[in-house]
């Protein structure tokens, strides 16, 4: 006999008996159930037996009689059943799950190598976008060099020229006209404006020269200045940089503002104070540069109300003026002076927002 059972049927009886013609006899019985028991059980009288709780699979349950000599059947009885599994435990469905599950890992692993294939040319393209605006802001500034270039060696050599012949022939005609006894005063101012303009020129020539676009230059011309303009008017100098300057790339504009403020400073010096001693003191990094002037004069007294900077001396004006360069380049200009004890002017201007 051979039938399936629903997983649910796993709990049975088996009923079972033989026959015996001799008088007198008594018959015993051994079973055993095949994919579950793996021996005879011991001879008994008993004719019933139950399972609980079989797990899904093939089974045989046998069973044979014993005579009263203990001589058991030739044959035994046979009982074949199948307990099926559950529907999520067949083969079929277990098949058809792990098929869904592969084609969900594939469809996802599409997805993401779809994702990333335009993640990646996004990156491309905006790299490609960046080494194009990287290239045209390169060419924009080798453009504007070579027209920085154009435009101070126009200056230099045309305006500037031209400065220099004018104050060179107005004091050939003073010493003309000094022998003829002829005023000679209007020619005196017109050597006196000639040669600042030339004086100016040289500094917007410096300013826009991209070969000067570095710290080091903005030194040496600020040590050449000073030298020139303290020392000729028997005041000594005491200008404290390193001895080393870094290649900090500095623009046009901040070194024209930086060196006009230097200038302005030493003027006011030169004029106001009455000094016999100047220090200056330099000091950069990579994030900040810093200048301090002190003289040893007269000093004057300060007064500092909202944006507005009041003096007790000409040439408020001047220091109104080096205040806006500062500001105008993120910096700050701070001036510390008291009458009989000397001015302080220090300049703090930050490289990183340039």
């Amino acid at each position: 006999m051979r039938g399936d059972l629903a997983h649910t049927q796993n709990n049975f009886q088996i009923d079972f008996f033989g026959l015996d013609f001799h008088a007198g006899e008594t018959l015993r019985y051994q079973f055993m159930l095949e994919g579950a028991d793996k021996v005879w059980s011991g001879p008994t009288e008993q004719r019933t037996v139950n399972y609980a709780n079989l797990r899904p699979g093939k089974y045989r349950f046998l069973v044979r009689a014993l005579n009263s000599d203990g001589v058991a059947s030739a044959r035994p009885a046979v009982l074949a059943f199948t307990i099926l599994p559950p529907l999520w435990l067949r083969w079929w469905f277990l098949t058809l799950v792990t098929l869904l599950v592969v084609t969900l890992l594939y469809l996802v692993y599409r997805y993401r190598l779809a994702h990333l294939q335009q993640v990646n040319a996004a990156l491309s393209e905006a790299k490609t976008a960046e080494e194009k605006l990287g290239r045209a802001r390169e060419d924009r500034l080798v453009e504007l060099q070579k027209v920085r270039t154009r435009i101070a060696t126009k200056l230099h050599d045309d305006i500037g020229a031209s400065l220099t012949q004018i104050a060179i022939l107005s004091e050939v005609a003073q010493k003309s006209l000094n022998g003829n006894g002829a005023s000679v005063t209007p020619l005196q101012s017109i050597t006196t404006v000639s040669n600042e303009l030339v004086d100016s020129m040289s500094d917007i020539v410096w300013a826009i020269n991209p070969e000067k676009d570095h710290l080091q230059d903005l030194i040496q011309r600020m040590r050449r200045f000073a030298s020139d303009v303290l020392l000729a008017r028997n005041i000594s100098l005491d200008f404290d940089a390193p001895s080393y300057a870094a290649d900090i790339p500095l623009g046009a504009n901040p070194r024209r503002a930086v060196f006009l403020i230097f200038k302005e400073t030493l003027a006011n010096i030169v004029k106001h104070a009455g000094a016999t001693q100047v220090h200056v003191q330099f000091e950069f990094s990579p994030q900040q540069l810093t200048l301090r002037i002190v003289d040893n004069g007269c000093g004057f007294a300060v007064t500092d109300v909202g944006n507005s900077l009041f003096t007790d001396q000409k040439g408020g004006h001047g220091i109104l003026s080096m205040k806006k360069r500062a500001a105008e380049m993120n910096g700050r200009l701070h001036l510390n002076s008291v009458p009989g004890k000397g001015t302080t002017t220090m300049l703090e201007l930050s490289l990183a927002r340039l």
